[in-house]
């Protein structure tokens, strides 16, 4: 669903810098979703370290591509500052990630049979939370601003809102699961998205 919505938009969407920071967040969670799959098959900790690597490159990023698209969205920017130093923390999280070995802040245990977070991860965590939530409020308010129908107003929070709270459940173990159970539900976002997209002219916030 997220690779479709992906196609879609960059072949069918009005080729703004909206579309694409969409499309952008879609390919984010294909590149979170496709090493996910595989995890059942690893045997040795160090190809499950390279599995959630790869997922972090789009899990480090995802939060602050939201907050570049929900702006754009609106009709409003992130000034270059400011869009440094949100990426700039995606990025320094995935560095802590990529050094763990020796100073061992995102994780303080990776082994096979269980990992062990670190105050990176938890922070790291934290901000992408803020930046999706972020996300969500400058979209609604623009919503309510604009008169805006409830129901694609519903769709949209729920794309974004669904995900947050799956991988809540994942990481406080509410939820009893060796796979992650966010990305998948992203699939549905991505459904959500999709339907705002293409029937109220969600990227067409004039026309709604």
């Amino acid at each position: 669903m997220s690779l479709y919505t992906a196609c879609w938009l960059l072949l069918k969407g009005d080729r703004s810098g909206t579309t694409v920071a969409l499309a952008a967040c879609q390919i984010l969670i294909i590149i979170w979703c496709i090493p996910q799959m595989f995890l059942w098959t690893v045997t040795q900790v160090e190809v499950k370290y390279l599995t959630y690597g790869i997922s972090y490159v789009a899990i480090s990023f995802i939060g602050p591509a939201w907050l570049e698209f929900s702006f754009r969205y609106c009709k409003k920017q992130i000034k270059w500052p400011e869009r440094a130093v949100l990426f700039g923390i995606s990025a320094l999280n995935y560095t802590m990630f990529l050094c763990n070995d020796s100073l061992h802040l995102f994780y303080r245990e990776f082994t096979m049979e269980q990992v062990v977070y670190g105050p990176v991860f938890y922070f790291h965590m934290v901000y992408t939370y803020l930046c999706v939530i972020g996300g969500i409020v400058v979209v609604l308010r623009e919503f309510m601003r604009k008169r805006v129908t409830a129901l694609p107003l519903v769709l949209i929070s729920l794309s974004a809102a669904i995900p947050l709270a799956f991988n809540i459940l994942y990481l406080s173990r509410a939820v009893e699961s060796s796979f992650d159970l966010t990305p998948p539900v992203f699939s549905l976002s991505s459904l959500l998205m999709l339907l705002a997209v293409f029937r109220y002219d969600f990227l067409d916030i004039n026309a709604m």
